[in-house]
């Protein structure tokens, strides 16, 4: 497969290449690159399994490598994995997969404890999506297969390492703060924080007004502003958010008649004392669906998305479907644009985050389902430049 990629990598000249010969350079330097990143797991199981008294593999990839400290555990951790897992090893190899992707799935197979199970389920699919999409749902299916037992010690182990940092830079007296918690309660404070930044955007002028603060300095002032309203209260007012910026929690109906177990979207399972303490203190809200799980239909009464909507979309996408950003990033696109006469209906809709709706919207290019994955692909230069002109003549439909 990888016959002259070498001789072809060192030889090409790439000012001469069309976008479909650079298209396809890329294609094979990452090929090239999966298959070295395969040798060097390889090499570096290969010197743990020595037992001669010298440096481990974290080391030698340190030192001879050049690599970061944290890399260089993640990369040790995967060589060991990835000897019980030989589909993944092979499509990594093929350079069918890149690194990342085997690291998501030895994650993954750590997670259920099971490398075997991990490496037969995850690598059954022909179609392989982005390595930020693939991670996203091998984490869903780690979290739906892990032992409830490992989940529920996992989260206390989280709530007793919760903890503030404090600290001040020794070049210019920066101060700093470093907080680390469980889960639910960082979901739940994240999810405040963006609240209140997304009003500040919108105070600075919103989309394409110039602003002196960028979304980091958003994000600071409002923890800064959350914190003032509340200092020496035990407890400070805040009105109820938008879904997109609330966690939530999936409970089957089975298990809320009976022993009520929970699931926080995106991040697993939760404790049942957890589950219960959020039914006892937020309000219940109830999403029914069909048979076949498609809630919410509005045609052309509203164009604008519901919030009854937007918990159906978080439920079912969790998050950006072509890079997986959170749901706190997103925004709700009409498949079928409102401005083509499409429909506010659920079947119509799905979570892109801003930076791939402008790519929809204002960058022409088109959103494409392909083996149930979503993805970008551009239009044709002209249709692209049709595309900016009709929507710089009306606002976007959401």
């Amino acid at each position: 497969m990888l016959a002259g990629t070498f001789e072809h990598v060192e030889r090409a000249d790439l000012s001469t290449l069309t976008r479909d010969g650079l298209e396809a350079f890329i294609e094979k330097v990452t090929e090239l690159e999966s298959f070295l990143a395969s040798r060097r797991l390889d090499a570096m199981a290969a010197i743990d399994s020595l037992n001669d008294g010298g440096a481990s593999s974290e080391s030698v990839l340190r030192t001879k490598g050049k690599a970061g400290s944290k890399n260089a555990k993640k990369a040790a951790k995967t060589a060991k994995t990835l000897k019980q897992m030989p589909q993944t090893a092979s499509a990594l190899a093929e350079g069918k997969i890149t690194e990342a992707h085997a690291d998501a799935n030895v994650a993954a197979a750590e997670q259920v404890d099971d490398p075997a199970a991990a490496d037969d389920e995850l690598n059954r699919s022909p179609v392989v999506p982005p390595a930020d999409l693939h991670a996203k749902r091998v984490k869903k299916w780690a979290n739906d297969n892990e032992d409830r037992r490992k989940a529920k010690a996992r989260c206390e182990r989280q709530r007793r390492n919760r903890k503030v940092i404090f600290g001040r830079s020794e070049e210019d007296g920066s101060w700093s703060l470093y907080a680390t918690c469980n889960t639910d309660d960082g979901k739940e404070l994240q999810g405040l924080i963006e609240a209140e930044a997304d009003r500040l955007f919108r105070d600075d002028g919103g989309r394409g007004a110039d602003r002196e603060r960028t979304r980091v300095q958003r994000l600071f002032d409002s923890l800064a502003n959350l914190i003032r309203r509340g200092a020496g209260k035990a407890a400070p007012a805040c009105g109820r958010v938008h879904p997109r910026f609330q966690p939530m929690v999936r409970i089957a109906i089975g298990d809320y008649l009976d022993d009520v177990e929970g699931e926080l979207i995106g991040d697993g399972p939760l404790p049942d004392a957890v589950v219960h303490q959020i039914l006892c203190q937020a309000g219940l809200d109830v999403l029914l669906t069909a048979d076949d799980g498609q809630p919410l239909w509005l045609g052309r009464s509203s164009r604008q998305v519901t919030a009854a909507q937007w918990r159906a979309l978080i439920e079912r996408d969790e998050g950006c479907v072509v890079c997986g950003a959170e749901p706190s990033r997103c925004e709700a696109h009409h498949l079928h644009w409102w401005s083509h006469q499409g429909a506010t209906d659920i079947t119509n809709l799905v979570l892109l985050c801003s930076s791939c709706h402008h790519d929809v919207h204002d960058r022409g290019h088109d959103l494409v389902k392909l083996d149930g994955t979503w993805h970008l692909r551009s239009k044709p230069p002209d249709q692209a430049r049709q595309q900016r002109r009709r929507s710089s003549r009306q606002p976007r439909a959401a």
